[in-house]
């Protein structure tokens, strides 16, 4: 599904310079699902962005369904990703005044399924979240966990291969942490890769690998 081998990432300040990865090699299959821990700042989120194809590493090599994808050009790699990879990110990434409908069909517009389908794909999404009912509210009116829902409903409609979260659970009570947990584990088990960055441990139970980040290098782990 997607593979990185030597990849190194480092961001250019004003007078230095901050490693964020350095010299990782991972690879995931389909129907796996793949924690990344670590504390802020280790490279987790930057990790996950290179793996979602929304940035490049400065040295090494990404191969996604078997493509070597390595510093090809943006347009080039939106178009890699578009209907394949889908994200949920931290702070769920959503526009504030438009419709929770809208918001969730959004991806697959741009991936160029037909309305009805659109439609009908958000509205299953959005009841496996829970939050149906708000299909035609603005996102502006949702709290933090239905915003942090309805981002993941909108990553599931699109039916991606790659599942890439960023703290998935962030801002839920547990109950509703345990119906996101098992939609992202669904998600593995009809054939899908799910990457998720996660401290909690109501989620751990789902990976089925651990990778943990320390100063921007990667070893896999065995779970607690």
């Amino acid at each position: 599904m997607i593979e990185v081998r030597q990849i190194s990432r480092v961001y250019q300040r004003a007078k230095s310079s901050v490693v964020a990865l350095r010299d990782v090699d991972f690879s995931a299959m389909a129907g796996e699902c793949i924690a990344v821990v670590g504390r802020s700042g280790a490279g987790k989120s930057t990790f996950l962005t290179i793996l979602g194809l929304l940035d490049q590493p400065d040295a090494g090599t990404v191969s996604f369904l078997g493509e070597d994808v390595s510093g090809i050009p943006p347009a080039a790699l939106a178009r890699r990703r578009r209907g394949r990879i889908g994200y949920l990110f931290q702070d769920a990434g959503l526009i504030a005044r438009m419709r929770v409908l809208d918001t969730v069909c959004l991806p697959m517009r741009y991936a160029g399924r037909a309305a009805d389908d659109r439609k009908a794909a958000a509205y299953k999404a959005l009841d496996a979240v829970e939050l149906s009912e708000k299909a035609n509210r603005r996102v502006e009116e949702l709290s933090g966990g239905e915003r942090q829902r309805v981002g993941l409903a909108r990553a599931l409609a699109l039916g991606p291969q790659l599942l890439v979260c960023d703290e998935p659970s962030a801002a839920l009570d547990e109950q509703t942490t345990g119906v996101i947990g098992r939609l992202l584990s669904d998600h593995a088990n009809r054939g899908g890769c799910v990457i998720l960055a996660t401290h909690d441990p109501l989620l751990m139970p789902i990976a089925d690998r651990m990778i943990r980040f320390t100063n921007g290098a990667a070893i896999e782990e065995a779970k607690p």
